[in-house]
């Protein structure tokens, strides 16, 4: 293997400890080097020392026991919209009316004051508009939300891919893998560590307890595997410590203290040419699984191909 210099300037290296303990060392070495330019000095740092010595403590905010907001608008929305609109909880204090991942109404509350319209700010509130606009105008988005699209080109076809991906593999968790149990599957999962804010994707629970962070992406990004891997590294430090337990998430059951599985899922030729090299890096012992779906998921998906990443070298 050989050295990797990193080179920080004051503490912006504690982003990166953790995902450094995620690197072969058989494969790559890495040096740490703190810089300061005002004072002209740069120092060696001990990554493993600096690691143990530096407590970063992991939560992640538990919203699966708040009820969803009862609203009696909502109600005759979904009967009005039954195949189009889902009522989903979010990881803040609202939920949404979703048509296929995208946020059309957001619910604070019981009261028609508490919905608001748009899936962008400035959103519009809801008495403002009114039944028979507000209605007009989600029947508008709706029918310009699928696939094939209307118009291909419209914000409410183009927008948030990734959790229109979302929308369609929680209808059916286990055609990703037949071992996942949508029972014990979250999505949007909020998770704090001392560097930070994070929403993971989808959380879920394999065969014989073991957890899968699965991350989506609906094109090419580089950054595909450095950002799965700093939801990765949340998820097994709550193994870890118990976050989840004191979180309230996977409650009785028994969760196998192993590395997570990481599920990369894309559409065909779409993951990065140098997703397999990157992950190769990875210690073996980390599970990287790259499932490729057909190009048009949107009108039904499926995996077609599926690479476990970790065996490239």
């Amino acid at each position: 293997g050989g050295d990797l210099l990193l080179l920080f300037p004051g503490d912006a290296c504690l982003h990166a400890l953790g995902r450094l303990e995620l690197l072969d060392a058989r494969r790559v070495r890495p040096r740490l080097l703190r810089y300061d330019l005002d004072a002209g000095e740069l120092e060696e740092l001990d990554p493993a020392d600096l690691r143990r010595r530096l407590a970063l403590p992991v939560s992640f905010e538990f919203a699966a026991e708040r009820p969803l907001h009862d609203n009696p608008v909502v109600r005759r929305l979904l009967e009005r919209f039954p195949a189009d609109l889902a009522h989903e909880k979010t990881p803040h204090s609202f939920d949404w009316l979703a048509c296929r991942g995208l946020p059309l109404v957001h619910v604070h509350g019981p009261r028609e004051e508490d919905l608001r319209l748009g899936w962008e700010a400035p959103l519009a509130p809801w008495p403002d508009w009114g039944w028979d606009r507000a209605v007009a105008w989600l029947a508008e988005a709706c029918r310009l939300r699928a696939d094939p699209p209307p118009q291909p080109l419209h914000e409410a076809y183009r927008r948030c891919p990734e959790r229109w991906m979302e929308h369609l593999l929680l209808q059916d968790i286990r055609r990703l893998d037949p071992g996942l149990r949508p029972e014990w599957t979250y999505r949007q999962v909020p998770a704090y560590r001392g560097t930070g804010r994070a929403i993971m994707d989808v959380l879920s629970v394999g065969p014989g307890g073991r957890l899968a962070v699965i991350e989506l992406k609906a094109g090419e990004q580089d950054a595909l595997l450095f950002q799965a891997l700093d939801y990765w590294e949340r998820v097994w430090d709550g193994l870890r410590t118990g976050a989840f337990q004191r979180s309230g998430y996977f409650a009785g059951l028994d969760l196998r203290p192993q590395p997570p599985a990481l599920v990369l899922v894309t559409p065909l030729f779409r993951s990065h040419r140098h997703l397999a090299r990157l992950a190769s890096y990875l210690k073996p012992e980390i599970p990287v699984t790259l499932v490729e779906w057909n190009l048009q998921w949107r009108r039904g998906w499926r995996p077609v191909r599926r690479t476990p990443l970790i065996s490239y070298r």
